[in-house]
């Protein structure tokens, strides 16, 4: 659950909010965990996705569980982009993917340099 959420400066379908705990709001009060670190965010209002600690991060985080986990999302509003001529949101889903697929990238490319060092060191470990 979350307050004063707001669209993602790019792909409308995103929102980050304050982060409100929702057995605390049953409960009528209206308590987060703190403002400044306490930050969430719904991909097409579905809940349940991670607190993290600032907006920044909220956006962040859920372009990369966007691009990493809902391909079938990122389908939908490009093929909707497209049929209604919004080439802005089409270019910026074109744009974030690949930036998030480099991003993938690296972090297996520095993945396989860490394990082969490993490798390599591991015999003067013993």
């Amino acid at each position: 659950m979350m307050r004063d959420a707001r669209p993602h400066p790019r792909l409308p379908f995103i929102k980050v909010g304050i982060f409100v705990d929702p057995l605390a709001f049953s409960f009528g009060l209206d308590y987060q965990v703190g403002e400044s670190d306490a930050w969430c965010y719904t991909i097409e209002d579905d809940a349940g996705f991670p607190i993290v600690r600032d907006e920044e991060t909220a956006i962040r985080s859920a372009e990369e569980m966007l691009f990493a986990v809902r391909p079938d999302v990122v389908r939908k509003y490009t093929d909707l982009a497209i049929r209604q001529q919004d080439f802005e949101l089409a270019m910026a889903l074109a744009e974030r993917q690949g930036y998030w697929e480099a991003v993938a990238h690296q972090r297996k490319v520095v993945g396989q340099i860490v394990r082969e060092a490993q490798c390599i060191l591991q015999p003067l470990t013993l």
